[in-house]
C-alpha cells in the first residue's frame, strides 16, 4: 500500500524523503525534510550509530533526523529497526524491547489518514495539526494549519498564519453544527472525537471500507477524498471552505452571510451597516451596528433566526429545556443571543456575534436579543398605510373570489373532471413515473441513469400522464456496467441517495431512491425539501417512517385525499416508498419489483429499514437523559456538557 522513498515535486529538482501510496506515487502523505530539500541525488537515509533514523546529503551532513534521545543511550546502540506499516505509519523500534520510539503518525504534515490523530490539550494548549505545503512545488510549511480547538466549545478550524480562516461550528457529540452537509448525514466519520482525563481531545478518521484521506492544500482548502479504483484517481467528496460565506467573518460583526442572496451579506434584524459606503462596495468586514440600544430586562425581546450557523465564541450551560436558555439570557444584560442544542444545552453569546451563516432547511435556531421597540415600532409607524391597504386588498380578494367561484362552477358543469388531484390521479402518476424509469433502466437500447429525479423534472400532460424530463445530468451505461463513480456530485439535496451524495457512486438503485422520495411526496402532498416537522425534528422521510413503523401510516397521507376505503392502498404506497429510500442500495427493490408491488403482483411486502436521512439536527432530543450513554461513549469520551468544571 505504501512506499518510503525519495521524490521531487512538480517543477523542481529538489529531492525529499517521503511516504506515498504505492499505487499513486504522486500522492505524498508525509515528508521528512520538508524545510531542507536535497539539491542533488546523492542523499541517503540510514539508521545512525545512536539508533536514530537520519537523512544525510552528499557531504555526509545530517539534513533530518528522528532526533530521539532515548535511542542514543549506550544500551540502544545499533539496536534500532525501521519499518513502514500497512497503515502508512513509519515506525522506529527498539530491537530488544520492540517498543516504538518514534513514528511518523505522531508528526503529521498535510495529510490525515485513518490511524492519524489531530489532538488538542485544554490544559497546555498543545496541538497536533495539519500544516499545508508552501505551494505545489515546495512542501515546506505553508501559511495554513488545520486541527481541533476546544476553548468554550470544540471545533475544527483552519488558520491562515495564525488567523482564523474557517471553523466547523460547535461539536455536539454527533456532528459539527456549522457543517450543513452533516445534517443530511452526507459526511460520515466525524463521530470519532474523544477526550481523556489529562485534558486531551482527539479526532481521527475511522477505518473505512474504502481508501480515504483528508488533506490541507496550499490555498487553505481542506479536502476529503476517496480513491476511485476505476479512474485510478482521487475523487473530492467534500471541501471547505466551499464558498465565500464559509470564510471566517466574511460579513463582519452582526452580519449574516447567505450564498443564495445577492449581495451575500446582510445585517441582522435591528442592525445597520457600520460603514455604508464600504458595504455598498462589497467590503463587509466592518460589519454592522445596533440601531437601538438594548434596554435590559423585560424591555428586551428575542428575534428568532432559523437554520443558522451559530456565531463563534459561545459559552455553554447544560440544560435540556430551551425555555431555560431564554430566561437565563434575558436575565443577563450582557447576553446578546442564545441557541439550544439537546446535547450541548444552552449556548450564550456576550460579545459581538461573528461568522454567522444562513443555511437552507438545516441548522440551529439563533435567538437574537433586540430592544422590544425594535420589534414593535416599524409596524406601528406603518399602521396608517397598512390598514387601508389591507382593507382594499380584502375587498378586491372578495370580488375576485366571487368571480372565480362563479367561473369555476360554470366550468365544473361543463367539465366535472382542477378538481383536486385525488388519490386515483396520484397513484396513476406514481405508476407512470415508475414505467418511465423502467424504460430508462431496462427497455431502452442504452441503460440510462437519470441522477436528478425530482418533482420539477416530471412533466404532466393535460390527462395527468407523467413524463420524465431534463436529462442534462443523466449517465449512459454500456455493456454489463451496473454502476459508476464520479468526482463531481450533481443533483438536488433531498433526492440524492446516500452512496451518491457521500461517495459519488450511482446506479439504478440511486434513481430508485429518488423515486421513493417522489412516492412519499405524492402521498403527502408536500416536497421533501420544504417539509420539516418541528415537534419530532424529522424530515419527510423520517415522518413517514415514524408513522408507518408505529402502525399509523394513514396519518402520513395528505388530509385532502384521506379516504377510509383507500387507506390500505395509500399505506402500502408509503411502505413501498420507504423500501426505496433504504440506506444500502442492495436493500432497495429494482424498478421492475416496485411496479409489481404497485400492481399487487407481489402481495406481501418486506419491512423497510429506517432511512438514513430520517432525523435532523436535534435527533438527540429523545432517548437517555445522559448524553454519553445515548451516544454509546464511555464516561471519558467527549460530551460538551463536560467542557466546564472538569
Amino acid at each position: 500500500m505504501f512506499k518510503l522513498g525519495f521524490f521531487s515535486p512538480e517543477n523542481t529538482t529538489n529531492r525529499y524523503l517521503g511516504i506515498f501510496f504505492a499505487f499513486s506515487e504522486n500522492t505524498v502523505i508525509w515528508v521528512a525534510n520538508r524545510d531542507k530539500p536535497l539539491a542533488d541525488s546523492s542523499g541517503a537515509v540510514r539508521i545512525s550509530r545512536d539508533g536514530n533514523l537520519v537523512l544525510i546529503n552528499g557531504r555526509n551532513e545530517t539534513v533530518w533526523s528522528t532526533n530521539i534521545a532515548a535511542a542514543a543511550s549506550p544500551s540502544n546502540m545499533n539496536m534500532s529497526s525501521v519499518q513502514i506499516l500497512d497503515t502508512g505509519n513509519l515506525v522506529l523500534q527498539n530491537l530488544a524491547t520492540r517498543d516504538t520510539i518514534w513514528d511518523s503518525f505522531s508528526h503529521i504534515t498535510d495529510v490525515l489518514l485513518p490511524g492519524m490523530t489531530l489532538t488538542y490539550n485544554t490544559r497546555t494548549g498543545e496541538q497536533g495539526f495539519l500544516s499545508s505545503w508552501k505551494n505545489s512545488s515546495d512542501p515546506a510549511v505553508g501559511s495554513f494549519t488545520a486541527g481541533i480547538e476546544a476553548l468554550n466549545t470544540l471545533q475544527l478550524v483552519i488558520r491562515n498564519q495564525g488567523r482564523l480562516y474557517w471553523r466547523s461550528g460547535p461539536w455536539n457529540g454527533m456532528l459539527f453544527l456549522g457543517i450543513k452537509e452533516m445534517f443530511y448525514s452526507y459526511l460520515d466519520g466525524f463521530n470519532h472525537v474523544r477526550n481523556d482525563t489529562a485534558g486531551n481531545f482527539y479526532y481521527r478518521i475511522p477505518e473505512p471500507k474504502y481508501l480515504v484521506k483528508v488533506s490541507l492544500n496550499s490555498s487553505g482548502n481542506s479536502l476529503r477524498m476517496h480513491w476511485n479504483n476505476q479512474t485510478k484517481s482521487w475523487d473530492t467528496v467534500w471541501v471547505v471552505p466551499e464558498n465565500r460565506c464559509d470564510v471566517y467573518g466574511m460579513c463582519g460583526p452582526f452580519g449574516s452571510c447567505s450564498v443564495e442572496d445577492s449581495p451575500i451579506c446582510s445585517c441582522l434584524r435591528g442592525f445597520e451597516p457600520m460603514n455604508r459606503d464600504e458595504w455598498e462596495r462589497g467590503n463587509w468586514s466592518s460589519g454592522c451596528r445596533r440601531r437601538k440600544q438594548l434596554q435590559c430586562g423585560s424591555r428586551d425581546d428575542f428575534f428568532r433566526l432559523q437554520f443558522m450557523k451559530v456565531p463563534n465564541f459561545a459559552e455553554t450551560f447544560y440544560s435540556r429545556q430551551e425555555a431555560e436558555c431564554n430566561s437565563r439570557c434575558l436575565g443577563n444584560c450582557s447576553c446578546l443571543a442564545y441557541a439550544h442544542d439537546p446535547t450541548i444545552g444552552c449556548m450564550f453569546w456576550n460579545d459581538a456575534l461573528i461568522d454567522i451563516q444562513k443555511f437552507t432547511g438545516v441548522g440551529v435556531d439563533l435567538f437574537l436579543r433586540l430592544s422590544a421597540s425594535e420589534l414593535e415600532n416599524p409596524k406601528d409607524q406603518r399602521l396608517h398605510i397598512i390598514i387601508p391597504l389591507v382593507l382594499t386588498l380584502v375587498c378586491v380578494s372578495i370580488l375576485v373570489s366571487i368571480a372565480w367561484c362563479w367561473k369555476a362552477k360554470r366550468k365544473d358543469h361543463k367539465n366535472p373532471s382542477q378538481k383536486v388531484l385525488d388519490w386515483t390521479k396520484r397513484f396513476s402518476i406514481i405508476e407512470g413515473i415508475g414505467r418511465g424509469l423502467l424504460y430508462l433502466h431496462k427497455d431502452s437500447r442504452l441503460r440510462i441513469i437519470h441522477r436528478d429525479l425530482k418533482p420539477s423534472n416530471v412533466l404532466l400532460d393535460k390527462d395527468w400522464n407523467p413524463k420524465i424530463s431534463d436529462f442534462g445530468m443523466a449517465r449512459i451505461f454500456g455493456g454489463n456496467q451496473d454502476h459508476g463513480n464520479t468526482a463531481r456530485v450533481v443533483g438536488t439535496y433531498g433526492y440524492m441517495a446516500p452512496e451518491y451524495a457521500m461517495e459519488g457512486r450511482f446506479s439504478e438503485k440511486s434513481d430508485v431512491y429518488s423515486f421513493g422520495v417522489l412516492i412519499l411526496e405524492i402521498v403527502k402532498g408536500i416536497k421533501n425539501t420544504r417539509y420539516y416537522n418541528r415537534e419530532w425534528s424529522l424530515s419527510l422521510l423520517g415522518c413517514a417512517w415514524k408513522m408507518w413503523s408505529e402502525g399509523h401510516g394513514c396519518g402520513f397521507v395528505d388530509d385532502s385525499i384521506a379516504n377510509a376505503e383507500l387507506e390500505e392502498e395509500m399505506v402500502r404506497c408509503v411502505q413501498i416508498g420507504l423500501l426505496c429510500v433504504q440506506e444500502f442500495p442492495k436493500d432497495r427493490p429494482t424498478i421492475q419489483t416496485i411496479l409489481s408491488m404497485l400492481a399487487r403482483e407481489i402481495i406481501d411486502l418486506p419491512a423497510p429499514e429506517q432511512p438514513l436521512f430520517a432525523e435532523k439536527w436535534n435527533s438527540l432530543a429523545t432517548g437517555s437523559t445522559h448524553p454519553e450513554t445515548r451516544l454509546g461513549f464511555s464516561i471519558n469520551e467527549l460530551t460538551l456538557t463536560q467542557l466546564h468544571g472538569r
